[in-house]
């Protein structure tokens, strides 16, 4: 029973780092550039959870009702401060694939052998542990190549708030200096587009 669990759950991970739709020997040869489109789908309203929001988890119903107003006008507000700094989530997540892509052997043009499209799935903020004040960055990216109006290739990847290697700033250091928000999203989405991308031309 035991060896079924662990069998279970590596395929379970292989499964999640693999492509949905891989890219084949075939598709490959077909490729030479690539044309990102600029216009990114967010699938959803960005993603707010401070400390309170982990400690949900560990206390009573009035408690917890008290926490759940607290958490509701914070991520009001971080969106509110999101607008006004004008951070586009979608511009930073494109300057990214344009910036990473380059670093492979395919050639950004717009008159391109296949279009690729972008979705981000999620993103947003959340508290580490309801123990600091530290916020990671948290984003979940999906991407399609289409070649004469075919996918050829699919993928999808994500990183979490525990993640130790982005780096994590308070709420106040966030809202003293909104550019720690950006580095915050450049450095995940750097992460996971440089993941897809590997997986993409190991062929």
């Amino acid at each position: 029973m035991k060896k079924n669990i662990v069998l279970l759950l590596f395929v379970c991970f292989l499964s999640a780092c693999s492509p949905i739709i891989p890219l084949n020997q075939e598709n490959v040869s077909k490729v030479k550039t690539i044309y990102v489109q600029p216009e990114i789908n967010v699938n959803g309203e960005m993603i707010y959870e401070g400390r309170e929001g982990k400690l949900t988890k560990h206390v009573g119903l009035i408690s917890l009702f008290v926490l759940g107003s607290t958490m509701t006008n914070k991520t009001n507000n971080m969106k509110e401060f999101v607008d006004k700094n004008k951070i586009d989530i979608r511009k930073i997540v494109y300057q990214q694939w344009i910036k990473q892509l380059n670093q492979t052997k395919f050639i950004q043009n717009k008159s391109a052998d296949a279009i690729m499209t972008i979705e981000i799935k999620y993103y947003g903020i959340k508290a580490r542990s309801p123990f600091t004040d530290e916020m990671g960055a948290v984003m979940k990216i999906n991407a399609k190549l289409t070649w004469h109006d075919q996918v050829i290739w699919e993928d999808s990847d994500d990183l979490i708030e525990s993640d130790k290697v982005n780096p994590g700033y308070t709420e106040q250091e966030i809202l003293e200096d909104p550019q720690k928000l950006v580095e915050m999203w450049d450095k995940i989405s750097e992460k996971i587009i440089k993941r897809m991308l590997a997986r993409m031309v190991k062929n």
